[in-house]
Formats: structure tokens, sequence, C-alpha cells
């Protein structure tokens, strides 16, 4: 457990800038004679920036226009006994400064991708981009590396020459930083977790990590408490900026938390205020450069009064705290009056340009704003929703949502008003959401959450309208993949892993899933294996894929010639597994709508194509009696286990794994738990695409994954409905022990149920149709039609119970 904050810090603006990427702003190490350090910042418009401090006003040093854009910006030593210089990246260019601004190297790299992230030390530069590394030796290319198909951005890697040698599998990474004296790296992932790896010259292991909301944007290291312990500084996309210590047994403590409600694209620390005061320095990507420091706040801004007492208890004569006061004042006033002079500055500027653009408005001259937009559109790491996040660099004044597929908005942020427009086909066929924000003053950043039903790829189109005088929209749009809901999932076991007895041919092509087995006393798991041929490519089969699914990588390794995915559902939790090679692609699910949603988009992206294909499906039931599994092996999921239950070939009509065989298996992959008592037992229902005899386990097991949710919802919305006449009776009676305990529960509190189910009211509804949903699916595989009886199970689903589910599903009759 993380404690609560210990340090008290203040805010101190500095600047504004353009819009700011990460990783574009450093605090420069101290001089021979300097006793503050200086900040250097690069933004979007290409403008490096170098400012200081002198009697707590900002100090502009030097500017430097470089390029287009600065992508990111980092400090080096260019050469042996050499002071630190300034390196910025721009596109495929490298440009290097002096602390004094003069430009003293440039390198263009001609890579065939911007350059995203770098770093140099004396004649080596190691240069990172979407998808490629490289390692320049005195301007010459060295070393080259591209990372796998399998893992786009979702894992930490350390490569030496060219090759990967260790993959911890810990989320999307997004920015490493290290001290190789202590042989550690720090990284931090989009779903917000901070770890740490702790690296020898063979091996790599995991140290600590912890959890907080928000994906990492940046991160830094800086000894804030002056005890010899290197603390940690995090940046996040939600606007909290962190600082955490260690204590003792080097576990992270919180030092300080606070939040700037937009994006944190770059951090770091030193002492650029008021020595010897250490502050933590911040660009956001609206481009406010600030920090927060140690300094005690009255030091700061202490009252006149105040600084007379205490000066007179310390036995400071009186003219001496006067004359301190009217140099505070003189300096306040000062300031005071150079703000104003700015202010008039900057508005003769505004009437000037308000004037020249009056006189070309007139002509109808297009133009273009000069606000940048940023906007990301994934799903929640811990929930079931999409959430769609904005960004601008000014202000917003109006966010228009329109979507071609139908979507479940949920409550509008405090920040903004939602007035959504209902469907009309008549009038915009083809447009299911249409829904307007109007923000209030000063929002920068807006976080719109939302439901999609799987089954139907469409494109989400965002209108952000900035709050300036020249109304320009800018257009962002965003693919929803048709299973938006699937999420990819690091392979738990992979071939490296496995003992010598599990490596056969196409180890990781068979895999079966564990669905309702990780309840129950016996395990039964029910896949469906949907198997492809035909003359396609691997290519063509990575393009299926990547229109299916979200988070597979746009490149595929020239020298790899097969791949393999795992996704898992969000809402349900079942698994989806894909392997796909030249001529051949298997895809396995222990759900079948997702298997029916596979087969419509793979079959329709085939038919457009014309390649010639041919399907067949099997279906597979699997199960096994596990006596204290998680007790004897609590690391083990059941999905591991099934892998090797699946990988037995069955031969001669003989459908049992012999429980021998099963122990000797387990026993030598986890030689240090004890399989005694376990039996196992394989059986195996194969037939071709067009058979009716469609098993019902898959659908049972997504039943019971649906019926508890949807009780749930139902009987909030019953206790909802009964929540006014529940307090009038309580009103009327003082015993009220006569009521059942779930009314009595419902009374303890009203409002707080009112308004769950205010707020869940849409879940039940989304839960209902995912049912209907999985009857059509169901429908398609048997070859039947069953659309007479949707109205039936929607009545049913008013208020569900599991064994007339049951029963409805297995009813095949009209």
């Amino acid at each position: 457990m993380l404690s609560s904050a210990t340090l008290d810090v203040s805010r101190f603006d500095f600047l504004q800038v353009g819009a700011t990427n990460r990783s574009c702003l450093k605090v420069l190490p101290l001089g021979s004679k300097e006793k503050q350090q200086r900040v250097v910042v690069g933004d979007n418009s290409g403008m490096l920036s170098c400012f200081g401090t002198k009697k707590r006003e900002t100090a502009l040093a030097w500017q430097n226009k470089v390029a287009e854009e600065i992508a990111c910006l980092t400090l080096a030593e260019a050469g042996p006994h050499q002071k630190m210089k300034i390196f910025t990246a721009s596109r495929q260019t490298i440009h290097g400064f002096s602390k004094k601004g003069k430009n003293f190297y440039s390198f263009d790299t001609n890579l065939t991708e911007p350059i995203t992230s770098f770093c140099i030390q004396r004649d080596h530069l190691w240069i990172g981009g979407e998808y490629v590394y490289n390692h320049f030796v005195n301007q010459n290319e060295a070393n080259f590396y591209m990372a796998e198909v399998w893992t786009p951005s979702s894992a930490a890697r350390t490569a030496s020459s060219g090759s990967s040698r260790y993959q911890p599998h810990s989320g999307t990474l997004v920015t490493v930083g290290s001290r190789d004296q202590e042989r550690f790296t720090l990284y931090g992932t989009s779903n917000g977790y901070v770890g740490q790896m702790l690296m020898a010259s063979d091996s790599c292991r995991r140290g600590w990590s912890f959890r907080a909301p928000g994906g990492v944007t940046c991160l830094s290291t800086y000894d804030l408490l002056r005890d010899g312990v290197v603390d940690v500084l995090v940046g996040r996309d939600n606007g909290n900026v962190q600082a955490y210590g260690f204590d003792t047994l080097h576990n992270p403590r919180l030092l300080f938390e606070r939040s700037l409600n937009e994006s944190i694209t770059s951090i770091d620390a030193g002492v650029v205020t008021t020595p010897p005061y250490d502050e933590v320095v911040i660009a956001t990507y609206t481009g406010k450069v600030l920090c927060f420091t140690t300094e005690p706040v009255a030091d700061q801004v202490a009252d006149p009064e105040e600084i007379i007492r205490k000066r007179q208890e310390a036995m400071i004569s009186a003219k001496a705290a006067a004359e301190a006061v009217a140099r505070r004042r003189e300096a306040d006033q000062k300031r005071v009056a150079s703000l104003q002079e700015e202010i008039k500055r900057l508005r003769e500027r505004l009437a000037k340009a308000q004037e020249s653009f009056q006189k070309r408005s007139k002509k109808m001259i297009a133009v273009q704003d000069a606000a940048r937009i940023q906007s990301t559109f994934s799903l929640h790491p811990d929930e079931p929703v999409h959430v769609l996040v904005v960004e601008s660099q000014a202000p917003m004044d109006v966010v228009c949502l329109q979507c071609d597929i139908p979507v479940e908005l949920e409550d509008p942020p405090a920040t903004a008003i939602c007035s959504r427009t209902p469907a009309m086909p008549i009038y915009a066929p083809g447009m299911e959401l249409l829904a307007t924000y109007r923000c209030q003053e000063s929002v920068t950043r807006l976080e719109i959450r939302m439901r999609l039903q799987e089954g139907r790829r469409g494109t989400l189109h965002v209108l952000v309208l900035p709050r300036a005088l020249i109304k320009t929209a800018h257009v962002v749009s965003h693919e929803i993949r048709p299973l938006a809901l699937h999420r990819r999932a690091p392979v738990s076991m992979s071939s490296e892993s496995l003992p010598a007895s599990w490596s056969r041919p196409g180890l990781n092509e068979m895999v079966c899933l564990a669905g309702v087995g990780a309840r129950s006393a016996m395990g039964v798991v029910a896949t469906r294996v949907w198997r492809i041929t035909g003359e396609f490519g691997l290519l063509e089969a990575h393009a299926w894929m990547q229109q299916c699914l979200p988070d597979v990588p746009q490149r595929f390794p020239a020298d790899r010639d097969r791949a393999f995915l795992e996704f898992r559902n969000a809402f349900l939790g079942t698994t989806l597994m894909c392997t796909y090679r030249q001529g051949e692609c298997v895809i396995r699910s222990d759900c079948l709508s997702t298997v029916a949603v596979m087969k419509d988009c793979i079959t329709k992206e085939a038919t457009s194509r014309k390649a010639r294909i041919s399907v067949s499906c099997e279906f597979w039931v699997l199960s096994w009696e596990y006596r204290a599994l998680t007790r004897s092996i609590p690391h083990l999921s059941l999905a591991s286990l099934t892998r090797v239950l699946g990988q037995t070939p069955l031969r001669d009509g003989n459908n049992s794994i012999s429980a021998d065989f099963f122990i000797g298996e387990v026993q030598t992959a986890f030689p240090a738990h004890d399989a005694s008592g376990w039996q196992c037992h394989v059986l195996p229902h194969r037939h071709h695409r067009g058979d009716t005899d469609v098993r019902e386990e898959s659908t049972e097991a997504v039943l019971r994954i649906l019926h508890p949710r949807m009780s749930q919802q139902v009987t909030i919305a019953r206790h909802a409905d009964l929540i006014e006449a529940l307090k009038e009776i309580k009103m009327q009676e003082e015993d009220i022990s006569f009521l059942p305990e779930e009314y009595r529960n419902a009374l303890k509190d009203p409002e707080g149920l009112v308004m769950q189910s205010k707020t869940q009211a849409q879940l039940l509804t989304y839960l209902r149709g995912m049912v209907v949903d999985l009857f059509t699916d169901r429908a398609k595989f048997l070859g039947v039609s069953m659309e007479h009886r949707v109205p039936q199970l929607r009545a049913l689903l008013e208020q569900p119970r599991l064994d007339e589910l049951l029963g409805f599903f297995a009813n095949r009759g009209a």
C-alpha cells in the first residue's frame, strides 16, 4: 500500500509556449558559478526556448527556430571532456545546440519513419520510431531491430545486436529512464503501471511496481528529499503529477500528488526559482510550463506585517524589516506594471489581427486555425467501456460526435453539457449517433465514456470547435473494429518457457480455453475452432485480423512465416486465439458470438478480394477433474492447463487422455507442486460447416456469465421503482422488521439506490442486447431462422431466470 502524501509543494507558472510533444523539456545542469538552473523546452511550432528566473520572474535566455515540429529533446555530452549539450529531434533529423543556443550539429538519419525517441552518448546514437530501433556509431548505422507482429508497443524490451533478449509483458511501454551505475530501468504503461526492471549483463528481472489512475506519459528521477535515495517523478495523461519516494524496505510511497486537468508531456526537476529549494518542472500538452516548488508558501507570499513580526522576533531591527517589506512591495509593483504592459501589447496585436481578418473575410478567404487537436479512443483498462479523450491547445467551445453504429453514451463529465439528437433514418440514413457537448470556459481536455456492442464495424467522427475568433472545426476520425471489446492479452505460456516434452510442432496453434471450468469442481471447456484454408498469403491474413480486431500492428516482419495473437473479451472474460500463416488461418474461442463475428468479417473481406477459401468448423469439449488445483498451483491458469490437453493427439478414435500422462506433464513443468489425485478426460466433437449438431456448452457458459449481472440490474431497477412506497411504509411503521431483507437493505441508502439505477439503466439494455445477439449468432450456425422467437426472448429477459434461458436456447423448435 502506498502511504498518503508527505511533501508540501506549491505551484509557480513560468511561461506559455506552443503545444508540446512528450519528452520536450529538460532542466539544464548547473554551471560552475551558477546557483540556479535553466530550463529548455521545445514545442510543435519548432521553437526551442531556454529560460531561467530572476527575483521569481521568468527571464528568457534565448530562442531558436529549429524546424516545423520538435518531436523530442534530450541532453548529452557531445564528446569526452565536453559540457552537456542540447539535442532535438524533428522528423528524421537530429539537431544539436549549446547551452547558449548556438546550433553546432545537424544529422539527417534518412530513416523511413519519424523519430519518436532517441538517446546520445558520445559517438553513439540510439533512435526509436514506431516500429524500428536503430543504433548509429559515428553517424554510421551499426544495429537495426524491428518489433515483432505480436508485440506492437505492448511490452518492454531490451535488445542487443538487433535481437530481443528480454520481454516482460507489462502493457504499453511509454517511456524509460535508467541509471547505469545502479543497473535499473524504470518503465510506465498506458494502463497506469509504474515499475522497475533490474538488469544484469545476461539477465533481467522485475522489481517493484504499482498502479494509479491514468496512463503514464513521462517519467524522471530526482532526489527531492535529499536523503541519498532517488525519487520517481510521474506524469500522467489525466493531468496527475506524482512524486514517489521509498521507505527502508525499498517500497514506493507517495510524496505529493497534484492535478492539472490536462495531459502532462514532460517532467524534470532541479533548482530553478529559489535556491536551495527543489522544484518539479512540468510541461503540459497545451504548452504550459510550470513547477511545483518545495519552498514554503510563507516565504513566497508572506504578509508584510507577518514579515515584520518574524524579523522582530529574530532580533532584526524594525528599519531593516521595513526596508525588506518596501523592496518586496516595489518588486511586486514592477511585476504588475510589466504584466499590464504585456497585456496592453497583446490587446494591440489582437486588434490588428481582428481588423486584418475582417478585411480578408469579405473576400471569403479560407483560413486554418493554428490550434492543435489531439484525440485518443481506447478501451478502458479495467472496465468494458471505451474512453474518448479530446485535447486542444486552445479552450474548446463545442465537441460533436457522429457515428454510423449504435453507441451508448454514459453521463457527461461535469465540465460539459450533452445534448443528443435521436437517430433519423429517413433524413440521415446510416447515422446512429449525433451528440453535442458544450464545454465550459477554459476546458482544454474532455473525456467521454461510451459503450459499444460488438458485431459491426464503424467510424466515430469527432468535430472540435475551439473557443476562438476564427471558428474553424477540426475533424478527427476513429475506426471501430467489429470486436472492439477485445484487448490484447500476453501469452502466458510460450514455446521458449515450456518443457522439452511439450515442444511439439504447432504448440502455440492448438489452444483450448477455460470458460466456466474456472468456477467449478469439474472443469468443462467448450471451444469452437474455425479453420480457413485457401489461396491467400500471410499479409492478406494479417489484413483480415486488422479489419476485425483492435491493436493489431500495421506492419508484419518480413522474417516471420506465421503469427499468433491472443485477445480477451473485456466484458465476458472469454478468450480469442488467432493463428495464421500462408494458406491457413485458425480461430479459436469459447464464445459463439465472437466466432460468428470473425466468420462474417473474414468471409466478407475474402469475397471482396476474390480470394478462394475453404471453411471448416470443429467443436471441442474438454472436461477434467482438478481437485485442489488452485491450492497446489495458485499461479497456474486454467487456460494454461487446457493448452496441454489440446496438444494431445487423438488417434484411432481414442478420446481419452490418461491421468498418468496429464500428471506427468504438469509435474514436468512444475516439479515443486503435488499433482496427485488429478484425473482428466477429453471428449472431442468434430463436424464440418453445415452440420446442425451445435454443442450447447459454449452458449451455456456465456449465459452463466451474463445472468448474474442481468439479475443484479433488474433487482436494482425494481427496488428503485418501489423506493418511494418503501419510504412511506418506513415513515408510518416504527418497526419494519416484517419487510423482506432485500427491501430493508434498500432503505439503508435510498438516494444512492436511485442514483445507481439512473447511472446503470443503460447497462441492463446492453446486457439484454448481448443475449439477443448470442441467440441470433447461434441460429446462424444452426442454419435456421429464429427471428420470430426474438420477441419471446426479449419478454423472457424482463425477469431473467437461468433455467428458463437455458431451456429457451436448448429448444430449437419453431
